[in-house]
């Protein structure tokens, strides 16, 4: 029997990445990291909860790992590209917030930079707007908008249909019996 070409192997992946999130991760991670992706069980936990929020079947989730351990790459990065692109549905907006705005841009950048690879592009194009597609605040042509923020920053106005607090405090700021205050 032939091994299978390469066009046979590249739509397996694409179908892996379309079902599962954790398979999206690990296949658009060279997108945003040079560093070699090194999966884990807990990438895997992540994805899964993920997941089930984009189902509906989770209203509410909380994911506590120690920093370093791909939360913000999995949750504001790479997941809103997968609900985009492979779950097909482009017209979710999605709101991020962070205690520091610039952590929240430095992943809204990130998500942009997956949606307009040429990986990410020849397999799900989602169009972005032209006339609104700032590092903040991106649009596409479905109604979806992810839009980056502080927890302190003004929202008026703004919503999202799944709204995700990222690193809502500053770790070196918030007392601690274990952490003394600076």
């Amino acid at each position: 029997m032939a091994p299978p070409d390469m066009a046979t192997f590249d739509q397996v992946r694409t179908e892996l990445a379309t079902r599962r999130l954790a398979d999206f991760v690990s296949q658009a991670w060279p997108v945003v990291e040079p560093r070699p992706f090194v999966a884990g069980w807990h990438i895997d936990a992540i994805c899964e909860g993920l997941e089930a929020v984009t189902a509906g079947t989770v209203r509410r989730l909380l994911i506590t790992v120690p920093p370093r351990h791909m939360k913000s790459l999995a949750v504001s990065v790479f997941w809103p590209a997968w609900v985009w692109g492979p779950r097909a549905r482009p017209g979710v907006r999605f709101l991020f917030a962070s205690y520091a705005r610039a952590l929240s841009v430095r992943d809204s950048v990130r998500c942009r930079r997956v949606l307009d690879s040429p990986w990410f592009r020849a397999r799900w194009p989602v169009d972005l707007t032209g006339d609104q597609n700032t590092k903040a605040r991106f649009d596409n042509s479905s109604g979806g908008y992810r839009l980056a923020t502080s927890v302190d920053g003004a929202l008026t106005g703004e919503g999202g249909d799944i709204i995700v607090v990222d690193d809502p405090h500053n770790v070196r700021r918030v007392p601690s019996p274990s952490v003394p205050p600076t």
